[in-house]
């Protein structure tokens, strides 16, 4: 780490590059002004979060040092891409029940099953009045899947086509068929989103359209500093977060990111 310790990750890794995506954490009140200086050193920004003092921006390596010497900045992280994990992969955009294969044979009708066996569904609870927002690749539009909302942070790619979110909702509605679902697009066809834009789906599910839980199923092996203050105030305004562990073998690091933070249920 340099320039005060703020820049927490290896600059060798970056050196040679021209330009560099990176997550800024600013002090309580700066994150306007922070803004304004990386746009007059040549940055973009490119997301803002509304909850923390987070924000996201590409930036000239050069500056790298300069911006992280501000007394108003707190914290420079590298920006890194979440994804959906193995095992859960590309599924087509069907328009049918989609059979899934997990690390081992298991399908969605299997596991709402086993859960549906639990005393809290045979007490009637099937998630009327709740809100679960899928904040995942997207939810194809099919006529068995009751989507309640739909938000997309991805250009150019129609919600569903890679399956991963649809599979995951139709999980959600076996389970609890009362629930209202929320669509929010956040992961590409390839399953792979970077910070800010799950930032936007997240606040937007939360802000926006007032969901009571949000479902995370994919994540990094690296722990990721700028997500606890995002989780931190997802969590203090009453959402049940979850989140996928993730299918990495027993190790270091071995459960994903963000579900080894504080207040994310795995």
């Amino acid at each position: 780490m340099s320039a005060f310790g703020k820049i927490r990750f290896d600059i060798a890794r970056v050196q040679q590059l021209p330009t560099i995506s990176v997550v800024i954490t600013t002090a309580p009140g700066f994150q306007a002004q922070v803004a304004e200086i990386v746009r007059q050193l040549g940055g973009q920004v490119t997301g803002q979060s509304r909850t923390t003092t987070v924000l996201t921006a590409n930036i000239p390596t050069r500056i790298l040092n300069q911006l992280a010497a501000l007394v108003q900045v707190s914290a420079v992280d590298l920006d890194t891409t979440f994804r959906t994990f193995q095992g859960i992969g590309l599924f087509p955009a069907l328009e049918g029940p989609i059979e899934i294969r997990l690390d081992s044979t298991v399908f969605p009708s299997e596991v709402a099953e086993h859960i549906k066996s639990e005393d809290s569904v045979n007490r009637g609870f099937d998630g009327r009045g709740i809100r679960v927002a899928v904040v995942d690749t997207g939810i194809f539009p099919r006529g068995d899947i009751r989507v309640a909302a739909r938000r997309s942070f991805v250009e150019g790619e129609r919600a569903g086509e890679n399956g991963h979110g649809t599979a995951v909702a139709d999980m959600v509605q076996s389970i609890a068929p009362g629930a209202d679902i929320i669509d929010i697009h956040v992961l590409d066809s390839l399953g792979v989103a970077d910070f800010g834009t799950l930032v936007k789906g997240l606040e937007a599910a939360v802000l926006d359209e007032k969901a009571d839980v949000v479902n995370m199923s994919w994540g990094s092996a690296i722990p990721f500093p700028p997500f606890q203050p995002i989780i931190q105030e997802l969590r203090s305004k009453g959402v049940n977060l979850i989140a996928a562990a993730g299918n990495f073998v027993p190790g270091p690091f071995s459960i994903a990111s963000p579900s080894d933070l504080p207040g994310v249920n795995s």
